[in-house]
């Protein structure tokens, strides 16, 4: 039984995905990396240093890119989230209705942290 099936409790959550902590947990472990990795080597570019920030390039090729694109991501999702408060929030809708939408967000959210990872991978 879960809190979602208790009638008084199930408009105020939701039942979870059971990968997507994982999988959004994964994602973010990654552009973490990701994230440390390119502004280390950027910082070392502007101090000179940039023998050592082209030895981590050559060591991570695609870099910038992934940076890039694991922050679009990153902004993606948060605004998903955003999306999921706001339906959480909305008085209008009905406990189904709201059920419903954050469902499909939360789906969302997971196939852009599965198709993160995926795609970032190397890192």
């Amino acid at each position: 039984l879960e809190p979602a099936d208790i009638p008084l409790v199930k408009g105020f959550v939701t039942r979870s995905i059971g990968s997507q902590s994982e999988s959004v947990n994964q994602f973010y472990d990654k552009k973490e990396k990701i994230d440390s990795l390119y502004q280390t080597q950027s910082r070392m570019r502007k101090e000179g240093r940039g023998s050592e920030s082209a030895k981590i390039l050559r060591a991570n090729p695609g870099l910038e890119q992934a940076y890039k694109l694991s922050n679009k991501l990153g902004s993606e999702m948060s605004e998903i989230r955003k999306k999921i408060d706001l339906v959480t929030s909305n008085s209008k809708l009905s406990d189904s209705q709201k059920r419903v939408s954050i469902k499909m967000l939360e789906n969302q959210l997971l196939l852009k942290a599965r198709n993160g990872i995926k795609i970032l991978k190397r890192f």
